[in-house]
């Protein structure tokens, strides 16, 4: 798992994915794989197989604040900004100081006025 984290963080997005489908071949709910394997998508653009994998996440733990910030920012990436505005929601009702949801928020509520 480290090995395909730290692939991820230096851009090696490819080899990553290969190490997450790895990973989820033995271990098909490990959150941290799943939610790691939609960020690398999301790195590659593929923003809407990226909410695939989040739900994933979400459907094993519905809470998990990672994974709905995530799938807000793929969202968000899509233009759907109204719809990330709702998950950045989620985050804040769980955790209302959760510093990236805010940000993410306003930064969609921004688009959404222009």
């Amino acid at each position: 798992m480290q090995r395909a984290y730290e692939s991820l963080n230096e851009g090696e997005i490819e080899y990553a994915l290969k190490l997450y489908d790895e990973i989820l071949k033995l271990n098909p709910t490990d959150i941290h794989a799943l939610n790691y394997k939609g960020l690398a998508l999301a790195g590659l653009g593929n923003y809407d197989e990226a909410i695939q994998w989040y739900d994933k996440v979400l459907n094993i733990d519905p809470t998990n604040i990672s994974a709905l910030n995530n799938k807000g920012v793929a969202l968000y990436n899509l233009g759907h900004y109204d719809e990330a505005i709702q998950w950045y929601d989620k985050v804040l009702a769980i955790d209302p100081n959760d510093s990236d949801a805010k940000y993410n928020k306003s930064i969609a509520l921004l688009s959404l006025s222009k």
